[in-house]
């Protein structure tokens, strides 16, 4: 088994080979399990909260329509109206990133609708992008706070760089068609500050009166610090105000949040996804955690479990991403991107994405109550030398 430079990788007995990559101090930075087919876990002392339910394939493919996904499908966003399900998502094209909308009746079977945004002209703050999805009804409108980018890695893969701004577009149907109100509703944070490279995929909600949105904040980075920050607005187009510290610590490595409140526990869900390193110590989202919390504005980095890894989304051996949740037909449904793929083969895991989707009963289970968590994952190889 091959080994990188300040690297360890050590045979743990009931688990399997444990791989922990150190700082050039010796101090660990990530130790990840990895299984005899080559699948990696990271995150594997962490409890587990796992979904009721896992589709065992991608419920929607990238590419097979047109152009507007043929490099990936990824970052989904779920929401509702007139009976119907609609997914927001961004669509990997042969020249752009862009968000794409499909329909469905059952959360499982999608009807590709095509982009539904495009890029800013020269100049503007979205020319290179206009991305994801984050979609709400608020006082008679649909409003999308997409993701802006102004430049991107170029070709073949166009991947958005940094910084990442809040747009915003809205529209009379979840449809279409959208009218951009701004590039940049929600303001980036000051130079030097821990949101200064990224302020992004707000989840909305409004709570007596005053809106707030749980959003993406990361600094320029390297080395990356990713977190979840919070902003609030007396109306849906702002003025936006930031809250002055991150809602948990940057160390965490997180990023697109989406909320949910369980009335039967009176607990604040918040799932996320994390940010992790593969043996050479290269980043990619590697999983879907999940937080839970009494209130909206505390939370404690300890309160968290592991959703959804490579250990249990069956067509996905590396990266896992983006979770997105709705209610409906008294289950919490989540989809979120992954690739069927190693990062290696995706260029970083950022390309050939798709979607996938899972579920819990209603109500949430308490996390707190001990029986409910599920213990860390054990990871067996045979192949003992």
């Amino acid at each position: 088994m091959r080994r990188s430079k300040g690297e360890s990788i050590d045979f743990v007995p009931a688990e399997g080979w444990r791989r922990t990559v150190r700082t050039p101090s010796g101090q660990p930075i990530r130790s990840t399990q990895m299984r005899k087919d080559g699948i990696f876990v990271t995150n594997p002392a962490l409890r587990r909260y796992e979904p009721d339910y896992m589709h065992p394939t991608p419920v929607l493919r990238h590419g097979g329509k047109g152009d507007d996904d043929v490099n990936g499908a990824r970052e989904p966003f779920l929401f509702a109206h007139g009976g119907k399900y609609y997914l927001h998502y961004d669509g990997n094209g042969p020249d752009r990133w862009c968000c794409c909308l499909a329909v469905s009746d059952d959360m499982i079977r999608w009807e590709k609708r095509g982009r539904m945004l495009t890029p800013g002209g020269e100049g503007e703050k979205d020319r290179a992008g206009a991305c994801y999805g984050p979609t709400f009804y608020f006082e008679g409108k649909w409003h999308l706070y997409y993701v802006a980018v102004e430049r991107t890695s170029g070709p073949p893969w166009f991947v958005p760089a940094l910084p990442y701004r809040t747009g915003l577009a809205v529209a009379d149907s979840p449809e279409g068609q959208w009218t951009k109100v701004s590039t940049e509703i929600i303001p980036l944070g000051e130079p030097g500050s821990w949101n200064e490279g990224c302020v992004c995929a707000p989840y909305v909600l409004k709570v007596n009166g005053t809106y707030y949105a749980f959003y993406s904040g990361s600094n320029f980075g390297p080395p990356y610090r990713r977190t979840i920050g919070l902003a609030a607005a007396p109306t849906p187009r702002g003025p936006w105000t930031h809250f002055p510290e991150p809602l948990l610590p940057p160390e965490e490595q997180l990023e697109n949040p989406f909320l949910y409140f369980e009335p039967v526990c009176g607990l604040w869900f918040m799932f996320v996804n994390h940010v992790g390193r593969d043996g050479s110590g290269a980043e990619y989202t590697d999983s879907v955690l999940v937080y839970w919390s009494p209130s909206l504005t505390e939370w404690n980095p300890e309160d968290k479990a592991v959703v959804a890894d490579a250990s249990n989304v069956p067509w996905a051996p590396q990266a896992i991403g983006l979770p997105a949740g709705l209610a409906a037909g008294g289950k919490l449904w989540i989809a979120f991107d992954a690739s069927s793929g190693t990062i290696r083969e995706n260029f970083g895991s950022h390309m050939r994405r798709d979607i996938g989707m899972c579920s819990f009963q209603l109500p949430l289970r308490d996390p707190r109550v001990q029986r409910q968590l599920a213990a860390p994952t054990k990871v067996k190889n045979s192949n003992k030398k």
